[in-house]
């Protein structure tokens, strides 16, 4: 849309003082009536050994994410720029400040960008963790780039149709130089305990079965942190995902857990994976304290398996045991 450029250049050397690029905004962004990005570049570049060696700073601020693939080059950290463009959305992007480092041959066609660092701030973007599992929104983020890895450092969002918090998360895309590249997700969040199994049970994960007989809980999750480990590959499987659950659990209620009565004022810790889930705890049952202890068997077996073992220990008085 406009631009202002100040260079100077001789046959073997290019310097770049100032370019700032005022870009038409993409169509997504035109509909929106929303200004394009601006983009600031200073660089140099040097010819040796018949190809230049070329250094490029990059400033830019006001991207929409949803023009993401409009700004983002292909080839340049090919499997993270799929996976983050069409898995992170809404939100905007500011304040980027990204160095590139490039050889370029006679024919521009075999360019290789040997280098790229940088950050970015993002604000209240959408990131869908795990399609279809719907998504973390109001996200607020800054991102560090590397040629091989990306990382994502989460300070705030929510779980939509949720009222689970995010307090903070890492999102970590590495060996993206190979095939396929790999995600890291470790993401801390906290809130109700049935919005927690909620999110457990969604078929993506295919605990459903698993967690169907799982008694009413009523609570609060104080701390959750769940992590995914997956390759960027568009066709994963859930044999692909290494999932691993972790949360402290407060007031926790356990709906008709002995002989019709409630377990109460409970505190728990929660661990589970894609091969099971352990909860131990205490609380309080018909006003007798006791120690609670529930594994659960997510793993495929015969039809003798033992799916669920649960147990309460405790000590009572007569007056309790008449209860």
């Amino acid at each position: 849309a406009g631009a202002d450029i100040a260079a100077e250049a001789t046959p073997h050397a290019i310097r770049l003082d100032r370019a700032v690029l005022r870009l038409a905004p993409a169509a997504e962004s035109r509909a929106q009536r929303q200004d394009g990005p601006v983009i600031s570049l200073a660089g140099e570049a040097q010819r040796g050994q018949g190809a230049w060696t070329t250094t490029l700073r990059a400033h830019l601020d006001r991207v929409p994410m949803a023009d993401l693939p409009d700004h983002w080059p292909p080839g340049v950290g090919e499997n993270a720029r799929v996976w983050l463009t069409e898995n992170i959305s809404a939100g905007t992007a500011r304040n980027g400040n990204i160095t590139l480092r490039a050889t370029i041959p006679p024919n521009i066609e075999e360019a290789e960008v040997t280098g790229v660092t940088g950050t970015m701030e993002v604000e209240n973007f959408t990131v869908h963790w795990l399609r279809p599992v719907p998504p973390v929104e109001g996200v607020n983020a800054t991102a560090e780039f590397g040629t091989r890895e990306i990382t994502v450092r989460v300070r705030s969002g929510r779980q939509h149709a949720t009222a689970l918090q995010v307090r903070g998360a890492t999102l970590r895309f590495y060996d993206l130089g190979g095939e396929p590249g790999m995600a890291d997700l470790d993401i801390r969040m906290g809130g109700p305990v049935p919005d927690v199994v909620s999110v457990l049970r969604h078929p993506r994960l295919d605990l459903t079965d698993r967690l169907r007989t799982m008694p009413e809980l009523a609570g609060n999750a104080q701390d959750i942190r769940l992590r995914l480990v997956f390759p960027l590959i568009k066709r994963m499987t859930i044999q692909d995902l290494r999932m691993n659950t972790e949360a402290r659990v407060t007031e926790l209620r356990v709906s008709r857990a002995v002989l019709g009565r409630d377990l109460e004022r409970a505190t728990a810790d929660l661990t589970a994976d894609m091969e099971g889930m352990r909860v131990q705890g205490q609380g309080v049952l018909a006003e007798i304290p006791v120690r609670a202890n529930v594994e659960m068997d997510f793993r495929n077996g015969p039809n003798g398996q033992v799916l669920s073992r649960e147990s309460l220990t405790g000590r009572a008085d007569v007056r309790q045991l008449a209860g």
